[in-house]
Protein backbone atom coordinates (compact mmCIF):
# COMPACT_ATOMS: atom_id res chain seq x y z
CA UNK A 1 0.00 0.00 0.00
CA UNK A 2 1.25 3.50 -0.85
CA UNK A 3 0.55 6.89 0.79
CA UNK A 4 -1.75 7.82 -2.07
CA UNK A 5 -3.77 4.59 -1.78
CA UNK A 6 -4.14 4.91 1.99
CA UNK A 7 -5.28 8.54 1.75
CA UNK A 8 -7.78 7.63 -1.00
CA UNK A 9 -9.26 4.83 1.13
CA UNK A 10 -9.82 7.00 4.22
CA UNK A 11 -10.58 10.41 2.69
CA UNK A 12 -12.83 11.60 -0.12
CA UNK A 13 -10.32 14.44 -0.70
CA UNK A 14 -6.76 14.71 0.74
CA UNK A 15 -6.66 16.80 3.97
CA UNK A 16 -4.40 19.83 4.13
CA UNK A 17 -2.93 18.59 7.42
CA UNK A 18 -2.69 14.95 8.47
CA UNK A 19 -2.68 14.11 12.20
CA UNK A 20 -3.48 10.95 14.12
CA UNK A 21 -6.71 12.55 15.35
CA UNK A 22 -7.83 13.24 11.77
CA UNK A 23 -6.83 9.72 10.69
CA UNK A 24 -8.78 8.09 13.55
CA UNK A 25 -11.87 10.22 12.86
CA UNK A 26 -11.83 9.29 9.18
CA UNK A 27 -11.33 5.63 10.10
CA UNK A 28 -14.37 5.64 12.42
CA UNK A 29 -16.57 7.28 9.77
CA UNK A 30 -15.50 4.83 7.07
CA UNK A 31 -16.11 1.79 9.30
CA UNK A 32 -19.59 3.04 10.23
CA UNK A 33 -20.37 3.54 6.55
CA UNK A 34 -19.67 -0.10 5.64
CA UNK A 35 -20.48 -1.94 8.89
CA UNK A 36 -23.38 -4.38 8.25
CA UNK A 37 -25.07 -3.53 11.59
CA UNK A 38 -25.12 0.19 10.80
CA UNK A 39 -25.61 0.14 7.03
CA UNK A 40 -28.59 -1.81 5.71
CA UNK A 41 -27.65 -1.34 2.06
CA UNK A 42 -26.27 -4.43 0.38
CA UNK A 43 -22.53 -4.12 -0.25
CA UNK A 44 -20.93 -5.42 -3.45
CA UNK A 45 -17.79 -6.29 -1.48
CA UNK A 46 -17.74 -8.29 1.76
CA UNK A 47 -17.92 -5.80 4.70
CA UNK A 48 -15.21 -7.72 6.53
CA UNK A 49 -12.85 -7.24 3.60
CA UNK A 50 -13.68 -3.51 3.40
CA UNK A 51 -13.12 -2.98 7.12
CA UNK A 52 -9.80 -4.83 6.99
CA UNK A 53 -8.71 -2.64 4.08
CA UNK A 54 -9.75 0.53 5.97
CA UNK A 55 -7.85 -0.63 9.06
CA UNK A 56 -4.77 -1.34 6.95
CA UNK A 57 -4.91 2.20 5.52
CA UNK A 58 -5.25 3.71 9.00
CA UNK A 59 -2.31 1.70 10.39
CA UNK A 60 -0.16 2.61 7.37
CA UNK A 61 -0.80 6.38 7.73
CA UNK A 62 -0.28 6.34 11.51
CA UNK A 63 3.21 4.89 10.95
CA UNK A 64 3.99 7.41 8.21
CA UNK A 65 6.79 9.96 8.93
CA UNK A 66 4.63 12.60 7.23
CA UNK A 67 2.01 12.65 10.01
CA UNK A 68 2.01 15.96 11.89
CA UNK A 69 1.98 15.95 15.69
CA UNK A 70 -1.44 16.40 17.32
CA UNK A 71 -0.47 19.85 18.65
CA UNK A 72 0.54 22.28 15.91
CA UNK A 73 2.79 24.22 18.32
CA UNK A 74 4.96 23.10 21.23
CA UNK A 75 3.68 23.96 24.70
CA UNK A 76 5.25 27.02 26.25
CA UNK A 77 6.85 26.66 29.68
CA UNK A 78 4.90 28.23 32.55
CA UNK A 79 5.66 31.89 33.07
CA UNK A 80 7.87 32.72 36.05
CA UNK A 81 7.37 35.69 38.29
CA UNK A 82 9.71 38.58 37.61
CA UNK A 83 10.56 41.41 39.91
CA UNK A 84 11.00 43.86 37.06
CA UNK A 85 7.98 44.98 35.02
CA UNK A 86 7.27 42.70 32.08
CA UNK A 87 7.88 44.08 28.65
CA UNK A 88 5.23 43.60 26.01
CA UNK A 89 6.54 41.20 23.38
CA UNK A 90 4.86 41.25 20.01
CA UNK A 91 4.77 37.69 18.67
CA UNK A 92 3.83 36.87 15.08
CA UNK A 93 0.34 35.51 14.61
CA UNK A 94 0.26 31.83 13.61
CA UNK A 95 0.38 31.73 9.84
CA UNK A 96 1.56 29.34 7.18
CA UNK A 97 5.08 30.77 7.66
CA UNK A 98 5.22 30.19 11.45
CA UNK A 99 4.42 26.51 11.90
CA UNK A 100 6.20 24.33 14.44
CA UNK A 101 9.08 22.37 12.88
CA UNK A 102 10.16 19.04 14.46
CA UNK A 103 13.46 19.32 16.29
CA UNK A 104 15.24 16.59 14.31
CA UNK A 105 16.71 16.01 10.89
CA UNK A 106 14.12 16.07 8.11
CA UNK A 107 13.83 15.27 4.45
CA UNK A 108 13.44 18.28 2.16
CA UNK A 109 9.77 17.56 1.45
CA UNK A 110 9.01 17.24 5.16
CA UNK A 111 10.82 20.53 5.88
CA UNK A 112 8.78 22.39 3.24
CA UNK A 113 5.54 20.88 4.55
CA UNK A 114 6.19 21.66 8.23
CA UNK A 115 7.12 25.24 7.34
CA UNK A 116 3.83 25.61 5.46
CA UNK A 117 5.58 26.23 2.13
CA UNK A 118 3.77 23.34 0.37
CA UNK A 119 0.43 21.77 1.24
CA UNK A 120 -0.21 18.07 1.77
CA UNK A 121 -1.66 17.49 -1.70
CA UNK A 122 1.28 19.16 -3.49
CA UNK A 123 3.74 17.18 -1.37
CA UNK A 124 2.17 13.79 -2.15
CA UNK A 125 1.82 14.63 -5.85
CA UNK A 126 5.49 15.69 -5.95
CA UNK A 127 6.66 12.49 -4.24
CA UNK A 128 4.61 10.35 -6.64
CA UNK A 129 6.03 12.27 -9.62
CA UNK A 130 9.55 11.73 -8.27
CA UNK A 131 9.00 8.00 -7.85
CA UNK A 132 7.49 7.70 -11.32
CA UNK A 133 10.52 9.44 -12.82
CA UNK A 134 12.90 6.60 -11.92
CA UNK A 135 12.91 2.83 -12.42
CA UNK A 136 11.71 0.71 -9.53
CA UNK A 137 14.14 -1.05 -7.22
CA UNK A 138 13.15 -4.43 -8.65
CA UNK A 139 13.66 -3.30 -12.25
CA UNK A 140 17.22 -2.11 -11.56
CA UNK A 141 18.05 -5.26 -9.58
CA UNK A 142 16.84 -7.40 -12.49
CA UNK A 143 18.83 -5.38 -15.06
CA UNK A 144 22.01 -5.75 -12.95
CA UNK A 145 21.42 -9.49 -12.75
CA UNK A 146 20.99 -9.53 -8.96
CA UNK A 147 17.38 -10.74 -8.92
CA UNK A 148 15.29 -13.00 -11.12
CA UNK A 149 11.59 -12.65 -11.85
CA UNK A 150 10.63 -15.41 -9.39
CA UNK A 151 12.63 -13.76 -6.60
CA UNK A 152 10.95 -10.39 -7.29
CA UNK A 153 7.53 -12.03 -7.06
CA UNK A 154 8.50 -13.70 -3.75
CA UNK A 155 9.71 -10.38 -2.31
CA UNK A 156 6.49 -8.58 -3.26
CA UNK A 157 4.43 -11.39 -1.76
CA UNK A 158 6.23 -11.02 1.59
CA UNK A 159 6.16 -7.19 1.71
CA UNK A 160 4.23 -5.68 4.60
CA UNK A 161 2.75 -2.16 4.68
CA UNK A 162 5.50 0.43 5.13
CA UNK A 163 8.32 -2.03 4.43
CA UNK A 164 10.93 -1.36 1.74
CA UNK A 165 11.56 -3.73 -1.15
CA UNK A 166 15.32 -3.83 -0.59
CA UNK A 167 14.95 -4.56 3.13
CA UNK A 168 12.77 -7.56 2.37
CA UNK A 169 15.24 -8.75 -0.31
CA UNK A 170 18.01 -8.69 2.31
CA UNK A 171 15.84 -10.47 4.89
CA UNK A 172 15.10 -13.26 2.40
CA UNK A 173 18.78 -13.62 1.51
CA UNK A 174 18.30 -12.61 -2.14
CA UNK A 175 20.71 -9.64 -1.94
CA UNK A 176 23.96 -8.83 -0.19
CA UNK A 177 24.43 -5.42 1.50
CA UNK A 178 26.93 -4.23 -1.14
CA UNK A 179 24.47 -5.16 -3.91
CA UNK A 180 21.71 -3.22 -2.15
CA UNK A 181 23.91 -0.11 -1.99
CA UNK A 182 24.80 -0.35 -5.67
CA UNK A 183 21.12 -0.60 -6.63
CA UNK A 184 20.27 2.43 -4.48
CA UNK A 185 23.08 4.47 -6.08
CA UNK A 186 21.85 3.50 -9.55
CA UNK A 187 18.29 4.43 -8.62
CA UNK A 188 19.38 7.82 -7.25
CA UNK A 189 21.01 8.75 -10.57
CA UNK A 190 17.62 8.47 -12.29
CA UNK A 191 15.71 10.39 -9.60
CA UNK A 192 14.54 13.97 -10.29
CA UNK A 193 15.09 16.16 -7.19
CA UNK A 194 11.84 17.00 -5.41
CA UNK A 195 12.66 20.72 -5.44
CA UNK A 196 13.01 20.71 -9.23
CA UNK A 197 9.59 19.04 -9.50
CA UNK A 198 8.04 21.80 -7.35
CA UNK A 199 9.62 24.44 -9.62
CA UNK A 200 8.34 22.68 -12.76
CA UNK A 201 4.84 22.56 -11.28
CA UNK A 202 4.89 26.21 -10.25
CA UNK A 203 4.76 25.46 -6.52
CA UNK A 204 8.09 27.27 -5.95
CA UNK A 205 10.23 29.64 -7.98
CA UNK A 206 13.89 28.88 -8.66
CA UNK A 207 14.99 31.68 -6.32
CA UNK A 208 12.71 30.42 -3.53
CA UNK A 209 14.08 26.91 -3.98
CA UNK A 210 17.69 28.05 -3.50
CA UNK A 211 16.77 29.95 -0.34
CA UNK A 212 14.74 27.09 1.16
CA UNK A 213 17.53 24.61 0.40
CA UNK A 214 19.96 26.76 2.41
CA UNK A 215 17.47 26.98 5.29
CA UNK A 216 16.86 23.22 5.12
CA UNK A 217 20.59 22.42 5.25
CA UNK A 218 21.08 24.78 8.20
CA UNK A 219 18.20 23.11 10.02
CA UNK A 220 19.63 19.59 9.59
CA UNK A 221 23.12 20.68 10.66
CA UNK A 222 21.67 21.49 14.09
CA UNK A 223 20.71 17.87 14.82
CA UNK A 224 22.39 14.44 14.67
CA UNK A 225 21.81 12.69 11.38
CA UNK A 226 18.96 10.17 11.54
CA UNK A 227 19.12 6.86 9.67
CA UNK A 228 16.44 7.58 7.11
CA UNK A 229 15.84 4.79 4.58
CA UNK A 230 16.67 6.05 1.10
CA UNK A 231 15.24 3.39 -1.17
CA UNK A 232 11.95 3.45 -3.06
CA UNK A 233 9.42 0.68 -3.00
Amino acid sequence: MTHSEAVTILFSSPPKVLTRTIIQKAFTQKVKAVHPDLNQQKQKTDPGTLIARIKEARDFLERSPWVSPINSHPQRPPATKQKTPRQTVVRPKPTEKHRWIPQRTLRFGQYLYYRGLVDWTSLIEGILAQRNSRPSFGTIARELGYLGEKQIVDIRRNLRPGEFFGSQALALGFLRPEQLQQILRSQARYSVPLGRIFVQRGVLTQEELYGYLRDFQNHNRSYPRDSWPRESK
